[in-house]
């Protein structure tokens, strides 16, 4: 199999549990925990292993698994991998609940076909709607923009 197809299939599992931009920050977080435990001498990268989520360990171990790469390689390799996915950010009026942010990352995944982190803030002076902000683009559908346009 090709490097990049394999490359792509390596981190597709870890990657596939970003969805926002916290994700992502706790990745990178947990990233550094396996890192600094390559040199720990003291229970080393199975011990790092343990201080990660679960899914993050397990999905690591699975990559590791095929021995096609080196564990500093493949944490190295993660973190580029990440840092390439784009970040679509929702001005919202309220906080999204889980099933919201899952369903708006299944759609923007559908309909911007790519991988794609979602970066939430909160603003309740939008009343409702949405400003979103992608690939250098903005774009305010707020009922707060609307009812200014409106001349209230």
């Amino acid at each position: 199999m090709p490097w990049p197809r394999l490359k792509k299939k390596m981190y597709s599992n870890i990657l596939a549990q970003i969805k926002t931009d916290k994700d992502k920050d706790l990745l990178l977080e947990e990233i550094d925990v396996l890192q600094t435990g390559l040199y720990d001498i003291k229970g080393g990268f199975e011990k790092a292993l343990g201080k990660v989520r679960e899914a993050t360990a397990n999905s690591v171990r699975e990559a590791l698994r095929s021995g096609t790469v080196e564990k500093s390689q493949f944490l190295e390799g993660l973190e580029v991998e990440l840092e390439k996915i784009g970040t679509l950010k929702l001005t919202l009026a309220f906080e999204p609940s889980e099933e919201f942010i899952v369903k708006l990352h299944q759609w923007a995944l559908a309909n911007i076909n790519q991988g794609i982190i979602l970066d939430f803030e909160k603003d309740k002076s939008l009343l409702g709607g949405v400003v979103i902000e992608y690939a250098g683009k903005y774009k305010d559908c707020s009922l707060k923009k609307v009812l200014e346009n409106a001349g209230f």
